[in-house]
């Protein structure tokens, strides 16, 4: 026999019951989803300090770059305008020596 709806009058125990299921569904939904915006955000500020390291390290690097070629186009200018290399006096910011260079006494 079917059971009855409220619409019809009657009830059953079937309707509160499987209300409750529902209900207790959606709160088991509504928690996961909860948890889910709480990683979803904690990701996403993870993904933003990573990003500002990144572009922070890029302009580093950008900034050693220039050092270095302007470094590159004043000894360059000193070898064109002397004829002959800068002794080690007249360079005090000269570019550091490689391991290489270190061992075979070249730079």
């Amino acid at each position: 026999q079917p059971a009855a709806t409220p619409a019809s009058g009657g009830t059953t125990n079937e309707e509160p019951k499987t209300i409750r299921q529902l209900r207790q569904n959606v709160e088991i939904l509504r928690e996961a989803l909860r948890q889910d915006e709480r990683r979803f955000k904690g990701s996403q500020k993870e993904d933003c300090q990573e990003i500002e390291f990144a572009s922070n390290h890029v302009a580093e690097l950008q900034q050693s770059i220039a050092d270095r070629e302007a470094e590159v186009a004043k000894l360059q200018a000193q070898l064109s305008h002397g004829g002959q290399r800068p002794s080690i006096g007249d360079n005090q910011d000269k570019l550091p020596e490689t391991p290489a260079a270190q061992e075979t006494g070249t730079v």
